[in-house]
């Protein structure tokens, strides 16, 4: 499944060099945001639901 990554100031592009990704958005509709505390990624959350890892995010997008 392919996946669109949204950027904090850029939207779907990338504008800069410290623009970030905030969320990735699933071919199915489905958008896994990235969880932050300051400047620290901490993890991944979908439909209410925390993951530690990406691979692990985008594999309950691709089962939901």
């Amino acid at each position: 499944m392919k996946y669109k990554k949204e950027y904090c100031y850029g939207g779907e592009k990338r504008d800069g060099a410290d623009d970030f990704v905030t969320a990735y958005i699933a071919e199915n509709g489905k958008r896994i945001e990235v969880e932050f505390i300051g400047n620290s990624r901490i993890g991944y959350a979908m439909n209410g639901k925390s993951y530690y890892k990406l691979k692990d995010a985008k594999n309950a997008a691709e089962v939901e």
